[in-house]
């Protein structure tokens, strides 16, 4: 009832409350630490562990701070010596005391009285915080700069301490900027002194416009803003101003030649975009994010736009669950009650989320860039806005499963792999209609990134500690979780992958390159890997893929052969012959170093040879061969896949229990999907790999016809299994040399 309710909100309470003592508890034996610690500073300055244990200190206050601002109140004076700077470590941990500390004071911001806020301000603490900005690198100023920037906000004083010093900064570091933009269009030529004041002038610019709250752009258009985005006098700056100027100047060094100085200028750009969303839509309608993003843009640009991005997100996402959204929001006068009731309070955040969507198609491109930061990079971007619901998962899903192709990075393909598991959750059915054309994308993946030198492969192989190697596919986890034990989703996607092994498929228009019989077979070989290496878990998935094979094989297989024997009996090669059982002259030329020296091939290297013809014939030839090895492999490796199984099996039928849960023989060979390519480094046909594609097809179909007998006939012909011998002998022959010329 009602009491029992009562009750337990009286329990929580109280758990609380005795949280909060305990906690305040460690805060005040933290601070005594810290108090003990200086009455020993004389005998520990030559401790090399000073430093470290005064950093570990104030970051544990710091947890504290960040949990509950108010445990930490009563204490600022005893942690306010520590911003001087002169704690007699070395100068990393005098960064990090200098940071630790900073944060702290800007967490405790919200929760000082305003004549705390005076006394603070009447303090040293405002110079204090300058010398900072001056004296360590990013990390700390960006610090100094957001506590002043929140002390200076806080107070309804604008003329205060805080703004007044915070404002000094401003026109001190926008007046260097202003006077060194055109001394150079390539500041890699300056000296090192002056790169480096430029650098700190547009970080602390950044930091201070990133904590710029003025509402006077909230509901102008594009074109009031522009009118505001002028150079103006340091002298004339304002806090009202500061961001538009500020921009304007960043935006000359945006446009200089070398990458450092227009990296740097962007990323103070991103502190302007956080507090003024409006300026970043202006960026993108002007067509420069596009151009930051784009392959013709430096590396680290494109690299330092996805941060931005992802920083100016994530940092947003914080601000509204922190609760300091809410309390900007109740504390802005200009903010109606008719705002407040449509919801368009905040609008302007979502400008930003906007600009990133327009981006989106360029984004996914750089999934698959080569340089491995951005893919990185790219991925958290992902991450980052399906999170927040800004993008489509469907439009994500088929590069994220590509970015498993990423072998040389594991984590790339970590954090992949975590966001589709988190989609496969939430939107199983998305991420099972993204699976085949995720993986089919991997191998462009791999094409583009890696060198064409080495070949793509859809294989982990490990070795343990006893020599024993394992191999399995890298689309394992997520093929497991996203397809699970749904016999139906399984089916569908074996049959998308089986289906381009067809020739009437010709891998569909989406996926044609500029040279499909170039790009089929390599293809095809990363598919086949995949077919044999995917964890089934049900042996109806086997037995489904031998069987497709069995129907494409017979209606394609009779098809080529005839084919090839009349388009070489047309070109006087006359000894060929569609009977899978006769060794004809391109197969005894197989066996050669260079096949198509032989005498016998001599109408090979005549003009009159149609060559594109013969290795668009060899192509389609490769298709079946890869079925072929793919259909032994699978009979050998699955325990249950017996000659009685294949010929009952119905693709129709029920689902049998005792097909579930079978095993995989773990002496069975590697599957071998290496096919010789038709084409050289350079593009022009290879004849004697075509020569070796077809002794291998026709090898192929030999033991697939011989196998097919067995598995259909009693198998009590005598002077059958005689021939079957004889040729068995001369076949293994011939398949070694073949092997053996293929591999050197």
């Amino acid at each position: 009832g009602s009491s029992e309710g009562d009750k337990g909100k009286s329990e929580s309470k109280n758990k609380k409350i005795a949280t909060l003592k305990l906690c305040s508890s460690i805060v005040s034996y933290l601070i005594e630490e810290l108090i003990r610690f200086e009455e020993k500073r004389v005998s520990l300055n030559s401790d090399n562990n000073a430093g470290p244990r005064l950093v570990a200190l104030l970051s544990t206050v710091g947890v504290y701070a960040e949990s509950s601002p108010s445990l930490v109140l009563k204490h600022v004076d005893t942690l306010l010596p520590y911003l001087k700077a002169d704690n007699n470590v070395n100068r990393e941990s005098e960064a990090a005391i200098v940071f630790n500390l900073c944060k702290i004071l800007s967490r405790l911001a919200g929760n000082l009285s305003e004549s705390e806020i005076q006394r603070l301000g009447n303090s040293d603490l405002p110079n204090d915080l300058m010398k900072i900005t001056y004296a360590f690198d990013s990390k700390p100023t960006n610090a100094a700069v957001e506590l002043l920037a929140k002390f200076a906000t806080h107070s309804s004083d604008q003329d205060g301490p805080f703004m007044k010093t915070l404002m000094k900064l401003g026109r001190i570091f926008y007046k260097l900027l202003v006077t060194l933009k055109d001394k150079a269009t390539n500041f890699a030529s300056m000296g090192a002194q002056q790169r480096s004041n430029i650098q700190r002038s547009m970080s602390v610019i950044g930091s201070i416009c990133r904590f710029h709250n003025s509402e006077e752009d909230r509901g102008r258009t594009c074109d009031d803003i522009d009118e505001k985005l002028v150079i103006v006098d340091p002298s004339q700056l304002t806090w009202s101003n500061l961001p538009y100027c500020s921009y304007t100047v960043l935006e000359e060094y945006l446009d200089k030649v070398d990458t450092v100085t227009r990296c740097n200028a962007l990323r103070a750009m991103a502190g302007i975009f956080f507090s003024h969303p409006r300026i970043m839509l202006e960026l993108e309608q002007e067509g420069t994010l596009k151009e930051l993003m784009s392959e013709a843009s430096h590396p680290n640009l494109q690299l330092e736009t996805l941060k931005c991005f992802q920083e100016i997100l994530v940092s947003e996402e914080e601000r509204v669950e922190s609760g300091e959204a809410k309390r900007q929001m109740q504390s802005k006068e200009s903010i109606t009650l008719s705002k407040k009731i449509s919801g368009d309070q905040d609008g302007d955040a979502s400008l930003i989320g906007s600009c990133c969507a327009e981006q989106l198609p360029r984004l996914f491109e750089m999934t698959s860039s080569c340089n491995e930061h951005i893919r990185e990079h790219a991925t958290k971007l992902i991450e980052t806005l399906s999170r927040q619901g800004l993008l489509n998962p469907m439009e994500a899903i088929p590069h994220l499963i590509a970015l498993q192709g990423d072998l040389e990075h594991p984590q790339i393909r970590s954090l992949s792999l975590k966001l589709l598991k988190l989609l496969t959750e939430k939107r199983p059915g998305m991420v099972r209609q993204g699976l085949a054309d995720g993986i089919k994308q991997s191998y462009f993946f791999q094409h583009k990134v890696y060198s064409k030198e080495k070949r793509a492969t859809a294989v982990l192989s490990q070795t343990d500690l006893s020599g024993k190697t394992t191999s399995e596919c890298i689309f394992k986890d997520i093929f497991q979780d996203a397809i699970g034990n749904s016999r139906t989703h399984s089916k569908r996607t074996i049959k998308s992958l089986l289906t381009m092994f067809s020739n009437q498929d010709r891998l569909g228009k989406k996926w044609q390159t500029k040279n499909l019989m170039e790009e089929k077979i390599p293809i095809l070989s990363y598919i086949s890997e995949i077919l044999a290496y995917l964890p089934f878990n049900h042996l109806g998935d086997v037995l489904f893929i031998i069987h497709s094979i069995s129907e494409t094989v017979a209606l394609e297989g009779n098809e080529i052969m005839r084919k090839m024997a009349i388009f070489l009996q047309s070109n006087e090669i006359s000894d060929t012959d569609p009977d899978p059982s006769y060794f004809d002259v391109l197969e005894q030329a197989a066996t050669k170093k260079h096949p198509c020296r032989t005498k016998s091939l001599a109408a090979v290297n005549q003009k009159r040879f149609d060559l594109k013809r013969f290795a668009e014939l060899c192509t389609e030839a490769c298709s079946l061969s890869l079925l072929v090895r793919l259909y032994f492999y699978l009979r050998d490796a699955y325990k249950g896949v017996t000659d009685k199984r294949l010929v009952e099996y119905d693709p129709s039928e029920k689902e049998r229990i005792n097909d579930r849960g079978m095993t995989k023989s773990t002496n069975v060979p590697p599957f071998d999907s290496q096919i010789p390519l038709s084409y050289s480094k350079n593009g022009s046909i290879d004849k004697d790999n075509l020569v070796r594609q077809y002794a291998l097809f026709r090898h192929n179909m030999r033991n697939y016809d011989r196998s097919f007998n067995i598995q259909t006939e009693d198998g009590d012909n005598g002077d059958t299994e005689g021939n079957e011998d004889g040729n068995e002998d001369n076949t293994n022959v011939h398949k070694r040399k073949l092997t053996d010329l293929t591999n050197n």
